[in-house]
């Protein structure tokens, strides 16, 4: 394999850009740039200090072609959720009334106990 391309999006906040709030973030993509590296004998080639720490996927494209991509790990007990576009709606928007402070009154804890102990009798 002789090179590796990857496809990169990085926010990039300006100053105007922090002094301004509720703009949102600006993505900028980064041209594409073509560097040579070597392969070392255990097959590695360094990505430099963009992908430092990163999470990536690689994708063969061909015997040639190497993509990479950063990619960020969802754990698989909440992956349903993205799964499911009407739980994942339901739950971004009550995210969103919670920011805005609009709250419902919680259960009353002290009938559900009463009418626990009177269930057990």
């Amino acid at each position: 394999m002789t090179m590796a391309t990857s496809k990169l999006k990085l926010k990039h906040k300006t100053s105007a850009h922090k002094a301004s709030k509720g703009r949102a973030a600006q993505t900028r993509r980064l041209a594409p740039a073509v560097t040579t590296s070597k392969v070392d004998s255990k097959g590695r080639v360094s990505l430099g200090k963009a992908f430092a720490n990163s999470l990536v996927i690689i994708r063969s494209q061909n015997e040639d072609v190497v993509e990479i991509v950063r990619a960020e790990a969802i754990p698989a007990r909440e992956a349903w959720l993205y799964k499911n576009p009407q739980a994942y709606e339901s739950v971004r928007r009550g995210l969103e009334q919670a920011a805005r402070g609009e709250l419902v009154e919680g259960p009353d804890l002290e009938a559900g106990a009463k009418l626990a102990d009177e269930i057990e009798e």
